[in-house]
């Protein structure tokens, strides 16, 4: 499955895995996640939520894994609204964004031109203990330097 969803081949995955059903084989997480995977590269939002919904009904929660797929397809696409909403449930869900998940927001919101809202998730990363790596640094910093004032950014990331 792994190989056809990263050879572009979901619909053939899809069979295998519903094949996988009809003999008796229970899919874990790490099953779904593959295939969930291969949708978001290929942007299969339906079908992203379909298969979210076939986990739910067969007793299969979402991990860590399934939401930062989410969050990375739907940032791909620059739909904010989404993003935000996956943040909220992942934290309803009793999962911590990590900071992939916020690298990922924070790059969005950056490219959106969205920077107080993306100095808050960078605080809230800090404030949750989470380690901004080079990427987010970088990110900020560079959009701050090009959209708002060279000085603002320069105080601010001195401060950090």
């Amino acid at each position: 499955m792994d190989y056809l969803c990263k050879s572009g081949r979901c619909g053939e995955a899809r069979k295998l895995f519903d094949s996988m059903i009809s003999l008796g084989q229970k899919p874990t997480v790490t099953t779904y996640n593959i295939l969930l995977h291969g949708y978001a590269t290929e942007r299969y939002f339906h079908d992203m939520h379909c298969l979210i919904d076939l986990m739910a009904e067969n007793g299969i929660s979402p991990d860590h894994y399934v939401y930062n797929i989410l969050i990375f397809a739907y940032a791909k696409e620059k739909r904010v609204g989404e993003v935000m909403h996956i943040f909220t449930k992942m934290r309803q869900q009793g999962f911590n964004p990590d900071a992939a998940s916020y690298g990922t927001g924070i790059n969005l919101l950056c490219s959106i031109g969205r920077m107080d809202d993306a100095v808050l998730q960078f605080n809230q990363m800090v404030t949750e203990g989470l380690a901004p790596d080079i990427i987010v640094f970088t990110t900020l910093l560079v959009v701050f330097v090009l959209v708002a004032n060279g000085r603002r950014s320069m105080n601010y990331f001195l401060k950090c």
